[in-house]
Order: C-alpha cells, then sequence, then structure tokens
C-alpha cells in the first residue's frame, strides 16, 4: 500500500476528540480566568483513557476486549510512557483545581499534558527534546486557542441568550485578538510541520498524491475557509459591533457557527495525519 498504513477510524475518532477537549480546555482557560472546574478535566481523563485502550489494541494487533491484556506491555513503550505523564498532568489538573485553583499553574499543567500529547505522534521520531517536538507542541497549543476559543464564546453565548441577554462585545474583540495572534502561530508552526514530514518522505513516489499529503491538503482547505471567515469578521463585521448593531452581531455569530463547523473538520483531518503514516 506504498507504506500506508492507518491505526484505525476508533483511533483517529478518540484523537479527534481528544482534540477538541484540549481545544475546550485551553479556550476556558483564555475565557474564564484560568478555572477550568472539575467537569472538563473529568471528561478529558475518560476520553484519554479510552484512547490508551484503542491505540493498545491497534498497537498489539488484538480486538478493543483484549487490550487489557497488552496494557503492560504498551505502557512499557514511548506512548505508554508519555501517556502515563499525561495521565500525571490531568490528574494534577484536578488536584489544582480542587485545591489552588490557580491561574499560572493550570496554564503550566495544561502546556505539560499538550507536550507529552505531542510527543506521541511522528513527532516522536525526532525525539523528546527536539526542536520538531517543541515546534509541533506550539503548533497544538495555538490551534487549541484559536478554535477552543471560538468553542467558548458559542457557549458563552448560548449561555447569554438563556439568561435574556444577546451579546458581549468586549468578549468578541477579546476573541478576534486571540484568534489573530493564534492563527499566525498556527500557519508558521503548521508550515515548519509539513516541511519537516515532507522532507523526510522527500525520496518517497509521488509524495503528494499518498494519503497523508492528500489529508494535509484537506486540512490546509479548511484552515484557509477557516481563516477567510475569522478575518471577515474581525475586519469587515467587528467595526459595526461597536455601534451596538443587532443585524452586525448576528452576522458575527452566523460567521463563527461556520468557524466553528469548520474547526471540526480540520481537528478531524489532524486526527487522520496523526494515525496515518507520513510519505516514505
Amino acid at each position: 500500500m506504498s507504506g500506508f498504513e492507518w491505526a484505525g477510524p476508533a483511533s483517529a475518532s478518540v484523537a479527534a476528540l481528544l482534540d477538541i477537549l484540549i481545544a475546550l480546555l485551553i479556550g476556558q482557560w483564555l475565557n474564564t480566568r484560568g478555572k477550568p472546574g472539575w467537569q472538563l478535566p473529568s471528561l478529558l481523563g475518560l476520553v484519554f483513557c479510552a484512547s490508551l485502550l484503542v491505540n493498545s489494541a491497534s498497537m498489539a494487533g488484538v480486538p478493543l476486549w483484549a487490550a487489557f491484556a497488552a496494557l503492560p506491555l504498551v505502557l512499557h513503550t514511548h506512548y505508554g510512557l508519555m501517556w502515563l505523564a499525561g495521565a500525571t498532568c490531568i490528574a494534577a489538573l484536578l488536584l489544582d483545581n480542587r485545591y489552588r485553583n490557580g491561574r499560572a499553574s493550570t496554564a503550566v499543567i495544561i502546556v505539560l499534558f499538550v507536550y507529552f500529547r505531542a510527543c506521541t505522534g511522528h513527532v516522536a521520531d525526532a525525539g523528546m527534546f527536539s526542536l520538531a517536538a517543541l515546534v509541533h507542541t506550539v503548533h497544538l497549543l495555538a490551534a487549541g486557542a484559536w478554535a477552543g476559543s471560538v468553542l467558548v464564546f458559542l457557549a458563552q453565548h448560548r449561555k447569554l441568550r438563556q439568561d435574556g441577554k444577546w451579546f458581549d462585545s468586549p468578549s468578541a474583540r477579546h476573541l478576534s485578538q486571540v484568534a489573530l495572534w493564534a492563527v499566525m502561530v498556527v500557519v508558521l508552526t503548521g508550515a515548519a510541520n509539513a516541511w519537516r514530514v515532507l522532507q523526510l518522505g522527500a525520496s518517497a513516489v509521488e509524495p503528494w498524491q499518498q494519503p497523508w499529503s492528500v489529508i494535509l491538503k484537506t486540512k490546509l482547505a479548511l484552515v484557509a475557509i477557516a481563516v477567510l471567515l475569522g478575518a471577515t469578521n474581525r475586519w469587515s463585521i467587528m467595526p459595526a459591533l461597536d455601534l451596538n448593531q443587532q443585524r452586525a452581531q448576528r452576522q458575527f455569530m452566523a460567521l463563527l457557527l461556520l468557524e466553528a463547523v469548520v474547526f471540526v473538520g480540520v481537528i478531524g483531518c489532524a486526527a487522520l495525519l496523526g494515525s496515518t503514516s507520513p510519505p516514505m
């Protein structure tokens, strides 16, 4: 199959769900003064445990119900050690929320968790303490800040509507500012990631036609759409928000909702990239 290896739909689905929860956690940290509560970290922990079972079954080549027997061996691999480190971060996040609830400590734990998760992917071949691992970690954090801020803002807007209010213009401007910086970091680090992988597969036959590259091109197209939607909101719609025009507010929310839908596709592509062998 020309070097094409895929871990399967279960692995990609769990990875996508993990990425969504990480994005929500980062977005919540950015928008709620670093108080994630216990619900989201607990759900993240459950899905993280599911990811261990799914990936253990894939690595051992056994059905999901037989994955428990493979856990002792899997936990001694690089993936297993990174998973244990990530699980420790989730436990620390729950304890921090229970006893400290500090903004800085929460940020450190989230960064460490994202770093350990980054080191379970293709970047692990370059080494845990490589520049590639650092770049990919920053990429995941920036992507989480961008997508998470949008998703959290939409959730907060829904709560405002339930409370009889319509729109929070200061939060919308804060969202736009976060997204502006995040998208620049996402583009730069994403380009560095793609260049590194494609350089490693430069000797492959038609590297841009292989499944990994096709998924990458799909992801890039979706990111471009998300950038276009965000730019339209920032430079065409947002000036009217200062005048409290309800039409502009509805347009802003409609574009933001479309952006969130596109993000689901982007996250799905990212999960597929992580589960698919790059050009070799």
